[in-house]
């Protein structure tokens, strides 16, 4: 019976140790991974960070050029509108007043202006009819186009929904 009790007590404890060496390994390893995590949730932090601010940067941009685009065609349109109705000046034929000299006259220096950007605001632009509401024909067509319409928009404003709720989940996420 002593040699069990001694094979047992030198197993019980050879196990002790064992746990406790386990025990000890696992600890390390928690904290490691502690450390591991913390560092992805900054680097995650930074990383969301500039991608948001390299988002509103394109934002940006885009405004500018929508606005420059807008102020280009703004001056294209001028530039047609004088095109069309002239300077004003209209060339002598013939002879007329030929045998008169006249000096130019000196032109002031022109300096040059900054383009004013105009403050544009996007609005949607609405449909104009076509035609009248008269039934003089079979509406319809118009009908199944404009159902039509309503389930596009519809879907639009679901994936807009869809992606609002993405985004807020991602945040509580985040926040969590």
């Amino acid at each position: 019976m002593d040699n069990f009790q001694t094979t047992f007590n030198s197993n019980t404890t050879s196990a002790n140790e064992a746990l406790k060496s386990l025990g000890s390994f696992f600890k390390t390893e928690k904290t490691k991974l502690q450390e591991i995590r913390t560092g992805l949730k900054t680097d995650h932090e930074t990383f969301q960070a500039t991608l948001s601010s390299q988002i509103s940067q394109l934002k940006d941009e885009l405004i500018k050029e929508s606005n420059i685009k807008d102020s280009l065609a703004l001056k294209s349109e001028e530039a047609k509108i004088r095109g069309c109705s002239g300077s004003g000046f209209i060339p002598k034929q013939g002879g007329e007043g030929a045998d008169v000299k006249k000096e130019p006259k000196p032109k002031a220096p022109v300096k040059p202006v900054a383009p004013v950007q105009p403050d544009v605001k996007k609005e949607p632009k609405l449909k104009e009819k076509l035609f009248s509401d008269d039934p003089f024909i079979d509406n319809e067509e118009e009908e199944v186009s404009d159902e039509n319409e309503q389930k596009r928009r519809k879907a639009r404003e679901a994936k807009l929904d869809e992606h609002q709720r993405i985004i807020r989940e991602a945040e509580e996420k985040e926040r969590a």
